[in-house]
């Protein structure tokens, strides 16, 4: 009785795998698992437009609208969709970061904004001209412009500085993990520390089979790459070993933000069946206790 009790526990703690989500210009937000497998649509029209960037904190998908200029977010199953951001707030959005505290968007001429994680007390908080790309880590703020150089800040917006200049044309495909930083120019993807110090190549685009990385997502052991061409994708670190997971004929059209999720485990993930059944092991199991 405890094996079984435990093992229906366990199971309850296991249920919610990890999951890739993606944004599609076409008007939808898909979901697929790592291996491919359970290829679905998300979020869908009425509750998505020409969604193009996506980003991810706690529960939460967080993505911007191209069209409506707006800021909407959804949990995780793409229920409960909701603007937080509406149109005319700022004067544009684009690219978007967040922390667990805090939403950060640029703008068409106003810079990069910050709010708190709900949308509310919009703030700028850094003056910039053109943001390409941008991402966050839980320390910092970085962004590249069309200038070729990425720029990073504390999470507040102060101290800004350049960490990296790079003599390639520097595309969409920006990442930061908590120990180094990802940029992907029309050749090749790089890596250097947090300071910009130590950049090394990653691999070569053509090499691995990659056109453009619009947006990427970067775990301890693998990068999941939106490509230019219509496919979401998995490749080593190295650049080895690359799968396609979503293409064209499974509905894809023109991908432009990516994150991957691993939803916080919930003990009760069954619901309240597995709640039950482990109070009447516990009540069992004394029961059993009890008779001997």
């Amino acid at each position: 009785m405890k094996a079984i009790c435990l093992g229906v526990i366990l199971m309850s703690a296991a249920c919610c795998s990890a999951r890739i989500y993606w944004a599609d210009l076409a008007g939808f937000i898909g979901g697929v698992q790592p291996d491919g497998s359970d290829i679905t649509t998300v979020v869908g029209p009425g509750g998505a437009s020409d969604p193009f960037r996506l980003a991810v904190s706690g529960d939460h998908l967080y993505w911007s609208e191209q069209s409506d200029q707006e800021i909407r977010r959804s949990n995780l199953d793409g229920s409960n969709v909701t603007t937080i951001i509406p149109f005319g707030v700022t004067q544009g959005v684009g690219e978007l970061a967040v922390t667990s505290t805090h939403l950060y968007w640029s703008t068409f001429t106003d810079g990069i904004y910050r709010s708190n994680i709900d949308g509310t007390n919009p703030t700028s908080i850094i003056p910039s001209n053109e943001t390409l790309s941008m991402k966050s880590n839980d320390f910092f703020l970085f962004w590249t412009d069309s200038s070729d150089q990425i720029f990073r800040s504390d999470l507040d917006g102060n101290n800004v500085t350049t960490v990296f200049t790079s003599p390639d044309d520097i595309r969409f495909g920006l990442f930061a993990t908590d120990s180094h930083l990802y940029w992907a120019t029309s050749e090749k993807l790089q890596r250097s520390d947090l300071n910009g110090n130590s950049v090394t190549d990653v691999f070569d685009l053509a090499t691995v089979g990659i056109s453009q990385i619009n947006d990427m997502f970067i775990t301890d052991d693998t990068i999941y790459i939106a490509d230019s061409i219509g496919r979401i994708r998995r490749t080593d670190l190295d650049g080895g070993n690359l799968v396609d997971l979503v293409g064209v004929p499974d509905g894809l059209d023109v991908p432009t933000g990516i994150v991957f999720v691993i939803p916080e485990p919930s003990y009760f993930g069954l619901g309240g069946a597995a709640l039950a059944f482990a109070i009447y092991c516990r009540f069992r199991t004394r029961k059993l206790v009890g008779t001997r």
